[in-house]
């Protein structure tokens, strides 16, 4: 069987749930989140909540966190995990830069794991900017972070790997950068998942994978056009601690 895919399809998701699973921290950044928001009592939101990487383990630190994504299978895992762990929650399927949710209040709305990123169009990036704003209750903050691309990278490089799922079962990833704008700050690269079960091919499934990044100073002064009253950049989940690289990641806290 052949699937190709823009979002997180069913090889994909699994490929990311067992490298990110519910609970893993990415270079600390679920105990950052939580620190920032241990002391919020009414709701989250969490758009792109995937598999519930962040979601749950915060949601089990006491925090109401909300989820919505626009993959089915995501969905599907992330739900399975609330029942397992016995937690109950707002999910939704659907996009972020048109949502329209019944609650406009959250206290706050995250977006790690630069998952922002994965907008490619400018202006469905400032809708969504737009649509987080109005999602926010006075005094709110939005929090997200992300990266900078690897220049070290060329159109036609790939990378390729092999992940054992289980004692039966393999997915052989391979990924090629087939585009690099940096006028229009879009990457973009075919990634192909080979699914192998008792050494026998079962399935395979490609991905389009395409993110834009955003210069610092820009998405700084594009927060303050949207609305928010105070912005504060961290580098590396040191909280205002500038960023002095372009490896580092970047996290935006911005307040309405």
């Amino acid at each position: 069987m052949i699937r190709m895919t823009e979002n997180y399809g069913q090889l994909c998701t699994e490929v990311y749930n067992f490298t990110k699973p519910v609970g893993h921290s990415l270079n600390g950044d679920i105990e950052y989140y939580f620190s920032q928001l241990e002391n919020v009592k009414g709701p989250i939101l969490e758009p792109g909540c995937g598999t519930g990487r962040m979601l749950i383990p915060l949601m089990e630190k006491g925090l109401q966190v909300d989820g919505i994504d626009q993959s089915q299978e995501m969905m599907e895992l992330c739900n399975y995990y609330l029942r397992r762990k016995g937690l109950r929650t707002n999910l939704g399927l659907g996009s972020w830069v048109t949502m329209r949710l019944p609650i406009r209040n959250y206290e706050a709305i995250i977006v790690p794991t630069g998952t922002l990123m994965l907008i490619t169009d400018y202006e469905e990036s400032v809708q969504a900017l737009r649509n987080f704003y109005d999602h926010i209750g006075d005094g709110g903050r939005l929090i997200f972070d992300f990266y900078l691309p690897d220049l070290g990278m060329k159109v036609g490089d790939k990378v390729s790997t092999e992940y054992v799922i289980d004692k039966n079962s393999v997915i052989k990833y391979e990924k090629e950068l087939v585009e690099f704008d940096s006028l229009k700050r879009v990457q973009v690269s075919k990634i192909r998942y080979d699914k192998y079960k008792f050494k026998m091919h079962m399935q395979t499934e490609y991905q389009e994978f395409a993110l834009r990044w955003f210069g610092i100073e820009e998405m700084e002064k594009l927060l303050k056009e949207v609305g928010f009253k105070k912005v504060v950049i961290s580098a590396d989940f040191q909280y205002g601690v500038m960023p002095t690289n372009q490896n580092q990641i970047i996290t935006f806290e911005a307040t309405k």
